[in-house]
């Protein structure tokens, strides 16, 4: 049909009126008129004998199998509406789409180099693949895109590798199956931009929806892509763009009623691609949200529900937040890397397993802290053989933080400058084969360490100071007692405790202790659990009364250094003691009452200012060569057989 054109120049001027009638253009369907391929700026390759102008909808059927070019300078039209399978090839420098480019089946629409396109709606759609290609060093410039139907690609950046961009301004939705975004080859850095105060919908399917340039989120991204048998949410091909990946500047969410995937690696690849949060990624999922490969952190990750997964590749948090609220769960999973420079909180109700992840936070030059505010959350670092570092670590209100692998000899290394267990019930776990250094260790009101000793020890060193308060307790929870907790030769430790404290460990003293308690008192429990205050070491122990206990009265107090008792009443040990060192008792009666006490050659006993000193228990044995004094004091031997080989003064 010819385009008609209505030029209706009213040439009457009514005066009466005082205004003239200026000329009118309207718009007009036209239709492209070969199947072969042609040239868009020749009126006779379109039926009616005129190409489409500014105003004009533009129609290609499905007749139309060749090739149409567009080469004008500059290029104008309504809207273009391709149901052919030839495909249109724009090569004008500018070209203006002003309302709807419509790709449907087997269509495409290919922009050539250092061109710009700007277009009000695009839309691919159909049952089989339709394509707009943004040629290399161009930009295309759309309102709205709309990718559904099946096997639609979208391709920014020809074989040559220069850039090429295509910015959404108000909405992007992808949807159907097995849709794309990609570049021509794995060099290309094609990008596709979401502007600020955009609005996108990301639900695809089908294993071979995928993604294979960078797609920059500036707005506010809504993303539901199940993972359910072989569909993975939104992957990435095999020769990938090694730059692929989503970069979110503004408000990611992934949502759904399962489980949400976004695979930025096929199962079979080897080199991953990234994601990349600088804005708010917000978790809330009925099942879980999956993430493959290298996730780099520099926003706010927030869980509100479901689980967060990230695995075979880990992850790299710098300068960000992650924030967790009731229900959420956090899981790491893979041979990748967690480093983390800023606070991390764990919110009430919450995990984060770190399952098979060098988790690496802050580090020496770079200090970290991390941070778990709730009774019932769950925080493990499996990594075997992984050197984590932190620079602090608060349990405020309770949760459970594990180092090292159940069972089996983890070889990791655990460096944190403070550790502050709360004042609520908190756990820390040292499998075995752990070695871990805190500067300053603070044990709240039934806060438990447990260690474990089989098939490898496991050890707390204390560098500078321990606070061991209530009933918080140091265990073995291979039940042997022989996991090793040293106090440093610098080192300081108040010891104030009630209830029934728990040492089920060998703890060396080489600093200062300062010991109080209130009830039963530190309580020795396993088979080979001691108390040794070693030459280095002085134990003071001060208060009203006081007492030492353990499971049996066979475990053992060792002290190699310098013991001082001034108590108002009395300090009660139920452990025997093995004397080496020097024991002075100020003030008070300091009453050993264990099986098998033994004082040892060349050891120093003194009992002064009226203070007592009572050998009781099962057998007491002075040795040769050692040595008691006394000024104005009283020795007092109560135990059922006492041995004295040695002089007594």
């Amino acid at each position: 049909m010819k385009r008609i054109q209505y030029f209706r120049l009213v040439t009457a001027v009514v005066l009466l009126a005082g205004f003239s009638i200026l000329p009118c253009v309207e718009s007009a369907t036209i239709t492209w008129g070969i199947t072969t391929a042609g040239t868009w700026s020749t009126d006779s390759n379109w039926l009616g004998g005129v190409a489409p102008g500014a105003s004009d909808a533009a129609v290609i059927p499905s007749t139309a199998a060749g090739l149409i070019t567009i080469s004008t300078a500059s290029f104008s039209v309504l809207s273009i509406t391709h149901n052919g399978t030839g495909g249109i090839t724009c090569n004008s420098a500018t070209s203006t789409i002003a309302g709807t480019l419509t790709l449907n089946a087997n269509s495409v629409f290919t922009t050539g180099a250092s061109t710009f396109v700007q277009a009000g709606t695009v839309r691919l759609q159909g049952t089989i693949g339709s394509q707009l290609i943004v040629g290399s060093n161009s930009r295309v410039v759309v309102d709205n895109l709309y990718i559904s139907g099946t096997s639609g690609t979208v391709t920014a950046s020809s074989t040559t590798p220069t850039t090429s961009y295509l910015n959404v301004t108000t909405y992007f939705e992808w949807g159907g199956s097995n849709n794309k975004l990609t570049t021509y080859t794995a060099t290309n850095d094609g990008v596709v931009n979401l502007a600020p105060g955009s609005t996108s919908l990301i639900n695809v399917g089908g294993l071979a929806s995928y993604l294979q340039l960078t797609l920059n989120n500036y707005g506010t991204m809504t993303y539901s892509c199940s993972r359910a048998g072989n569909v993975y949410g939104l992957g990435t091909p095999n020769n990938q763009n090694q730059n692929a990946g989503v970069r979110n500047y503004g408000t990611m969410t992934a949502t759904g009623p399962a489980s949400v995937a976004l695979m930025l690696a096929s199962p079979t690849t080897v080199t991953p691609a990234n994601f990349w949060n600088y804005g708010l990624l917000n978790v809330n999922v009925a099942t879980d949200f999956q993430v493959n490969y290298f996730v780099r952190n520099y926003g706010t990750i927030n869980v509100q529900s479901g689980t967060l997964r990230i695995i075979n590749g880990g992850a790299s948090f710098a300068s960000s937040m992650i924030q967790h609220t009731p229900g959420s769960f956090v899981q790491f999973e893979g041979g990748g890397t967690f480093t983390q420079a800023a606070l991390a909180t764990v919110g009430n109700g919450t995990g984060i397993l770190f399952k098979d992840a060098t988790v690496r936070l802050g580090g020496f030059f770079l200090p970290s802290s991390f941070q778990v505010t709730s009774s019932t959350a769950s925080v493990y670092f499996e990594r075997n053989g992984a050197k984590y570092e932190f620079a602090s670590i608060s349990t405020t209100a309770g949760g459970s933080i594990f180092f090292g692998v159940s069972g089996s000899a983890s070889g990791v290394s655990l460096s944190v400058g403070d550790y502050i267990m709360s004042t609520v019930a908190s756990t820390l776990t040292l499998y075995p084969g752990v070695d871990a250094t805190v500067c300053n260790m603070y044990l709240g009101a039934g806060s438990t360490i447990n260690l474990y000793s089989s098939p490898a020890m496991s050890t707390l060193n204390i560098s500078r100071y321990l606070q061991w308060s209530a009933a918080s307790r140091i265990s073995d929870g291979s039940s042997l007692g022989n996991c090793e907790v040293n106090i440093a030769p610098d080192a300081s430790a108040d010891i104030s405790v009630t209830g029934l404290p728990q040492l089920g460990a060998v703890l060396r003293n080489y600093g200062t202790v300062n010991y109080q308690s209130t009830g039963t008192g530190l309580s020795l429990q396993g088979a080979s659990s001691a108390f040794m205050n070693m030459q280095s070491g002085s134990f003071f122990v001060t208060g009203t009364s006081a007492t030492f206990t353990g499971a049996t009265t066979s475990l053992i107090f060792y002290n190699y250094g310098y013991l001082q008792v001034s108590v108002t009443s009395t300090f009660t040990m139920s452990t025997s003691l093995q004397q080496y060192g020097v024991v002075s008792v100020r003030k008070g009666l300091f009453d050993v009452t264990g099986a098998t006490n033994r004082l040892n050659s060349g050891s120093m006993t003194g009992y002064f200012n009226g203070a007592t000193f009572r050998l009781a228990g099962t057998t007491s044995t002075i040795v040769a060569g050692a040595n008691l004094t006394t000024a104005g004091s009283g020795l007092v031997l109560g135990a059922t057989t006492c041995s004295i080989q040695s002089y007594l003064s």
